[in-house]
């Protein structure tokens, strides 16, 4: 797991599974979900609303560096870390 951001409890990261498209991991607690960067949606998981809510937020805001850490991910390049929606 390679992390790209964390804010307010949660961390957003990128696993190996890299058949699909854009998305990543969050962990809230005892909550996992997958975010589709493209379609700015879980896909996968569950999140409590208002987690699920900020992470969409964080991720329509961030959307470009979050296409450019995929890439570089897939590459095996060094990823940066994505600022926070807060600090």
């Amino acid at each position: 797991m390679k992390e790209i951001c964390r804010f307010l409890g949660m961390s957003m990261y990128f696993c190996q599974d890299l058949d699909s498209g854009p998305h990543f991991h969050v962990m809230y607690n005892q909550h996992n979900a997958v975010i589709d960067a493209e379609r700015f949606g879980v896909f996968s998981g569950a999140l409590p609303p208002r987690i699920a809510s900020l992470a969409i937020e964080w991720t329509i805001l961030n959307q470009e560096l979050i296409k450019l850490n995929w890439e570089t991910h897939k590459m095996g390049g060094a990823m940066m870390m994505i600022p926070p929606l807060v600090e």
